[in-house]
C-alpha cells in the first residue's frame, strides 16, 4: 500500500505548503468520519421504524397506547 493511501482508500495529499502537517490530523478526520457514521445510521434506523408502521392510524393507536399504559394506569385494552 502506498504511503499516502488509508485504510479507506482515500488519498492522503502529500504535496502543499506545509505536507509535515496532513499526516497530524488524519486521527481527528477519522474520528469525524466514524462519529459521522454512526449518525447516518442512527438516521437509517429511525425512518426504517417509522416507515415499519403502515399509516398514521396506526402511528396514533401506538402513541395513544403508550399515553394509556404510562399514565391510565394499566394495559390498554385493544379494542
Amino acid at each position: 500500500m502506498p504511503d499516502n493511501l488509508t485504510e479507506t482508500g482515500m488519498t492522503i495529499p502529500t504535496t502543499g505548503p506545509f505536507p509535515h502537517l496532513i499526516g497530524n490530523f488524519q486521527p481527528l478526520v477519522e474520528w469525524q468520519a466514524a462519529w459521522l457514521d454512526g449518525l447516518m445510521q442512527a438516521q437509517k434506523l429511525q425512518l426504517e421504524m417509522l416507515s415499519a408502521w403502515r399509516s398514521p392510524l396506526a402511528l396514533n393507536q401506538e402513541l395513544f397506547d403508550q399515553w394509556i399504559a404510562h399514565f391510565g394506569g394499566g394495559v390498554p385494552i385493544d379494542g
